[in-house]
C-alpha cells in the first residue's frame, strides 16, 4: 500500500517539506493501522523540522524524516488485544516521543496513546486535542498542587494550548486574565476569560504584584518579566523548555516557579475527551490546510509566526 506522507530530507525552513507516496511498512500484532481524517500541528513540529528540538538529538533513523504527533481517524485494522476494531473512530499521539508520523494518509502506531472518539466530538476537534490538551491539563494540575484558587494570568491565551487552558482554569474555579492581541479578544471572551488585555501594552505595571499565578508560554525575558505581576509567594509556570533554566534561575526569593513538560497518557486524553463530549471543553480549529506540499509548508509558516489562534490541522 502506498501512503501519501509529508517528508523532509534535511533541517531547514518550511520549504524543506514535501509530500511523496511511500510504501506503508507492515503492521505488527500490537499496532493499529489508521486512515487519517486530520493531523494537528504543534510548535514542536516546526522545531523538529528546523533541527532545534530535543527530539532531533534522540531520533536515530536516517533522513527523510516524517512529522506530526497528533491525529484522528478510522481504524483500518486493529491490534490483537481487541480494544480497537476496524471502523472505530480514534484519536491519539503517534510516534511519541521520537518518531512523529501523523502527517500522512495512513498511520501505523501502537495503541498506548490512542482513545476512541465520542460520537458527539468531530474528528477534526479530536485530532487537535491530544498534545495541546494534555499540556494544558498538566499545567492545571501543577498549578492546583500549589494554588488551588485565585487569579491567574495566561499570556498567550488564544493559542493552541492557551485556549484550552483558559477553559480548564474556569472549569476549576480560577479567575482568568488572558493576554492576547486585540484581534483575538472576542475569541477569548467566548471561552470565558474574566479579563482580557493586549499584551503589547505595559501590562507589567498595570498588574504589578496582582496575580496568584502566571502561565508563561513564551519564555526567555518575557517569561522572566512575569515575576513582576505576581504577589508574594505567587507561582510562575513556564512551558518553553528551551528557556527553563534561564527563567527558573531568575526567580526572586519571595516567589515560586515550576516548569511543565507535558507527559502524555491515555488516561489524560480520555478525561479531556469526556469534557469535550459533555460540552464543557471546546477545541477550536481555526485553520485547515491540505495534506500536500503547499499545504504543509503554509501550515508550518503559520505555526512559526507565533500569531496562531486556536489549532491548525492538515486534511488528507
Amino acid at each position: 500500500m502506498q501512503n501519501k506522507t509529508v517528508l523532509f530530507d534535511k533541517f531547514g525552513t518550511a520549504a524543506e517539506l514535501y509530500v511523496k507516496e511511500i510504501p506503508l511498512p507492515p503492521i505488527n500484532d500490537n499496532e493499529l493501522l489508521i486512515k487519517t481524517a486530520a493531523a494537528a500541528l504543534n510548535p514542536i513540529d516546526a522545531k523538529i523540522r528546523n533541527g532545534s528540538s530535543f527530539v532531533c538529538k534522540n531520533r536515530k533513523d536516517p533522513f527523510p524524516w516524517t512529522l506530526g504527533f497528533d491525529f484522528a481517524g478510522t481504524v483500518e485494522s486493529g491490534s490483537k488485544n481487541n480494544e480497537f476494531k476496524a471502523g472505530d473512530k480514534v484519536t491519539g499521539i503517534a510516534g511519541h516521543p521520537f518518531n512523529p508520523c501523523a502527517y500522512a494518509q495512513y498511520i501505523k502506531t501502537s495503541d498506548k496513546l490512542v482513545c476512541k472518539v465520542p460520537e458527539n466530538v468531530s474528528l477534526k476537534e479530536a485530532a487537535a486535542l491530544p498534545t495541546a490538551g494534555i499540556t494544558a491539563l498538566d499545567i492545571l494540575n501543577t498549578l492546583k498542587e500549589i494554588k488551588d484558587k485565585g487569579r491567574v494570568l495566561v499570556l498567550g491565551g488564544s493559542g493552541g494550548v492557551g485556549h484550552l487552558l483558559v477553559q480548564l482554569l474556569k472549569i476549576n474555579g480560577y479567575s482568568v486574565t488572558a493576554g492576547a492581541s486585540a484581534k483575538n479578544f472576542d475569541f477569548l471572551k467566548r471561552l470565558g476569560a474574566d479579563n482580557i488585555f493586549d499584551y503589547h501594552e505595559d501590562y507589567k505595571n498595570k498588574f504589578k504584584e496582582y496575580f496568584d499565578a502566571a502561565i508563561d508560554f513564551i519564555g526567555d525575558d518575557i517569561g522572566i518579566g512575569l515575576y513582576e505581576v505576581l504577589k508574594e509567594n505567587g507561582l510562575l509556570i513556564t512551558v518553553p523548555s528551551y528557556s527553563f533554566d534561564k527563567v527558573i534561575n531568575a526567580c526572586p526569593c519571595n516567589k515560586k516557579v515550576k516548569s511543565v513538560l507535558a507527559a502524555p497518557s491515555k488516561e489524560k486524553l480520555s478525561d479531556l475527551l469526556t469534557l469535550c463530549a459533555k460540552g464543557k471543553l471546546k477545541v477550536c480549529v481555526t485553520e485547515e490546510f491540505k495534506l500536500d506540499t503547499k499545504g504543509a509548508q503554509n501550515a508550518h509558516l503559520k505555526i512559526e509566526s507565533t500569531h496562531t489562534c486556536g489549532k491548525i490541522i492538515l486534511l488528507p
